[in-house]
């Protein structure tokens, strides 16, 4: 099942792969939706960097009264990205590995 179709209830119980400050602080407190949105401030340079980091790639949301929860599936649709782009990277390089390995070869 794709993370979009999954009610928040759902998304909550899945066990997730992320890494970082900000996102261990806010998922162990539960706020992965809108209405468990929890008053955060980074502890040290190394989580106000990741802070930013994830509110550059839209992973941290504010709400308007201040308090932040770290979307779920953005996280996933930026993880989706980066793999694309990697496979993108991965095919041709080893079409190119393939090629030079071949070219060695005595016929």
């Amino acid at each position: 099942m794709r993370v979009e179709e999954l009610s928040d209830a759902e998304l909550a119980m899945r066990p997730h792969r992320v890494r970082g400050p900000v996102a261990r602080a806010l998922l162990d407190c539960g706020a992965i939706v809108p209405a468990r949105a929890v008053a955060y401030a980074p502890d040290g340079a190394d989580a106000q960097r990741d802070l930013e980091r994830a509110r550059r790639l839209g992973l941290v949301k504010w709400t308007t009264d201040g308090r932040c929860w770290y979307d779920l599936r953005a996280f996933y649709a930026v993880q989706a990205r980066t793999e694309r782009t990697r496979v993108m990277i991965a095919i041709p390089l080893a079409l190119i590995v393939a090629a030079v390995a071949v070219s060695f070869y005595p016929a």
